[in-house]
């Protein structure tokens, strides 16, 4: 017998510590706010205080909620012991009535100094010049000399002027713009699907183009006089600047997507990622 008695004891008083309150509201100073962590799952949000009040929603265990106000009495309901019923607000702001011993209150103090870093403003800088349009730029800007060349999706390349952003010339390609690099001496290739156009610098003169035939897999590159690219046959070309004429073709294993020339030494990536190192004074065409 005395051992059922000191088990009772031992049970009332787990009862009594999962839901004791302990009133914080009580040790509460102005400027302070109340919180509280809901105890258990599916804890109902009524509107008004009472079980027999609708249902405005359930509440997870964990979720936390602001405590508003509380009704004057407490009341006792079956399982639980006697309670305030409290008005609380949501994180999303829905307000109505929980049983206070479904929560662990707390008191969260709000005149605590807070150190709160200060975002530095962004200012955007001033500029010389700007211009805008409805077409989509479709290459690389490039740095000629007192212009900046580039191409748009209206199949039109641009030249504008550096210091004003005027346009000095422009000229219409066939098709859509792909890239546009350099190839030395002032002159520009521009590449289009299944072709190459060279165009003067300085007044966008085309002075010849050459038609590939296949789509251009990679970048092109010049040097000493020529311009070098791949096609999706795997045949990387090689054109005389001056003439636009072909004067030799190099056939690798798969189709080139990046070509780098140093010296006498033509460099090609493939789409498999094999790397080739090729002599490009052994391709010239008989």
């Amino acid at each position: 017998m005395r051992n059922f008695f000191i088990l009772l004891i031992i049970l009332m008083t787990i009862f009594s510590c999962k839901f004791e309150n302990h009133e914080p509201e009580k040790q509460n100073q102005p400027g302070n706010k109340l919180q509280a962590n809901i105890a258990f799952d599916a804890v109902r949000l009524r509107k008004e205080p009472g079980i027999e009040s609708e249902i405005i929603m359930t509440l997870k265990k964990d979720q936390v909620v602001d405590i508003l106000q509380k009704t004057d009495k407490k009341v006792k309901l079956s399982g639980y012991p006697e309670d305030y019923w409290y008005e609380v607000s949501s994180s999303d702001g829905q307000k109505g009535w929980v049983f206070g011993a479904l929560m662990e209150i707390s008191i969260i103090p709000v005149n605590e100094k807070k150190t709160v870093e200060k975002t530095p403003d962004i200012k955007t800088e001033k500029y010389t010049w700007k211009t805008e349009s409805a077409q989509k730029i479709t290459s690389g800007l490039i740095d000629a000399g007192g212009l900046v060349i580039y191409g748009k999706s209206d199949n039109v390349i641009y030249a504008i002027e550096k210091t004003s952003g005027k346009t000095t010339w422009k000229v219409p390609m066939k098709d859509a713009i792909k890239e546009i690099t350099l190839s030395g001496e002032g002159q520009l290739i521009a590449v289009t699907p299944g072709r190459i156009t060279l165009i003067s610098g300085d007044k966008g003169t085309i002075k010849w183009n050459f038609k590939t035939g296949k789509e251009i897999t990679s970048n092109v590159i010049s040097s000493k006089g020529s311009a070098y690219f791949c096609d999706s046959d795997s045949v990387v070309s090689i054109v005389d600047i001056k003439t636009g004429k072909k004067t030799g073709t190099i056939k690798i294993e798969n189709p080139g997507i990046s070509l780098m020339i140093s010296g006498e030494l033509l460099f090609i990536t493939d789409k498999n990622n094999a790397i080739y190192s090729i002599d490009v004074t052994k391709t010239k065409e008989k």
